[in-house]
């Protein structure tokens, strides 16, 4: 994936709630939602976790972000809300990873299955499905190219903790990214 170059994908994961009381069924709770486009060095995206939403865009060496009043006021950044603003480091980005790097994206979901199965493909598919969790209870499937380099299509999940679906296109084709230009706040 890594060498793949630039991507597009886009997706949301819901929580699910669990309430104290057994009897009450688990509630749908906050969506984490993004859009991304390009590769984990220079790209454009946007993020909503409740009621927080940012556009982040990484281009020719610096990290800029643009966000809603709870953006604004949870991060400290004022001046996000009228314009782009330009980070001191891209460190500051990190609470939002995985979601600005496809590949580490799909590291943690694989990851976080106890069991991967990959299904045998037909001699002529396009695509070959990897299955997450026991064979008796599947928690997610993971859809890459059974052409060529074995790269994500979509993946859906669903367990006691949330519902998740991503789905990964244009894989190796150019995203042209550049710096913003209105600027709320200069590096």
């Amino acid at each position: 994936m890594r060498a793949a170059g630039d991507v597009r994908y886009e997706g949301s994961y819901t929580e699910l709630v669990v309430h104290d009381d057994p009897e009450t069924p688990p509630s749908p709770g906050r969506t984490v939602s993004v859009t991304f486009a390009g590769d984990p060095e220079s790209y454009e995206a946007s993020l909503a976790a409740g009621d927080l939403a940012l556009d982040v865009v990484v281009a020719e060496g610096a990290a800029y972000v643009r966000g809603n009043d709870a953006f604004a006021q949870r991060s400290g950044l004022a001046a996000a809300r009228d314009g782009f603003v330009c980070l001191a480091s891209a460190s500051a980005l990190d609470d939002w990873q995985p979601l600005l790097d496809p590949s580490l994206l799909v590291e943690q979901l694989l990851r976080s299955a106890e069991e991967v199965a990959v299904m045998p493909p037909a001699a002529d598919a396009e695509t070959a499905e990897l299955v997450m969790g026991g064979s008796e209870s599947p928690t997610g499937h993971l859809t890459v190219a059974a052409v060529g380099a074995p790269l994500p299509l979509e993946f859906l999940a669903g367990d006691g903790s949330g519902d998740g679906r991503f789905s990964f296109a244009g894989w190796g084709e150019d995203v042209a990214v550049t710096a913003p230009e209105d600027l709320a706040q200069g590096c």
